[in-house]
């Protein structure tokens, strides 16, 4: 079945390991492969890469994060979110007209006043 498995990174061979913490069985053997892992990836360029994505991906994340919390503490929405999620669930608006209405109800001036200041905690007082 293992053959199926595709590389998950280039440059390194998959391979299934055996080693068990309660029987002390194999942990070198696979800490020697993790380190080699380590080396491989280290001077392919690969970790790298990894590890520019995984930082990049952290800020989108905190910005897709950051962006939800203002559209959806937003009073006004949150004032009418239960009728739009009523009328979606009745059939009366399609979830794309839903959006439309939402956005457009959506004021960045007004969600600007409320925003968090996530880097100067000292000035959300």
């Amino acid at each position: 079945m293992i053959e199926f498995i595709r590389p998950a990174t280039e440059g390194w061979q998959t391979h299934a390991y055996l080693a068990s913490a309660l029987k002390k069985t194999g942990l070198k053997e696979l800490w020697d492969i993790i380190r080699a892992f380590e080396k491989v990836t280290h001077d392919s360029g690969v970790f790298q890469r990894r590890r520019e994505e995984q930082l990049l991906d952290w800020v989108h994340s905190m910005v897709d994060e950051h962006l939800h919390n203002l559209f959806f503490d937003d009073p006004v929405i949150q004032g009418r979110m239960p009728e739009i999620r009523e009328a979606v669930l009745k059939g009366v608006v399609s979830p794309t007209q839903a959006v439309a209405e939402l956005i457009n109800m959506f004021d960045i001036e007004r969600a600007a006043k409320r925003h968090v200041d996530l880097f100067h905690p000292e000035t959300n007082k």
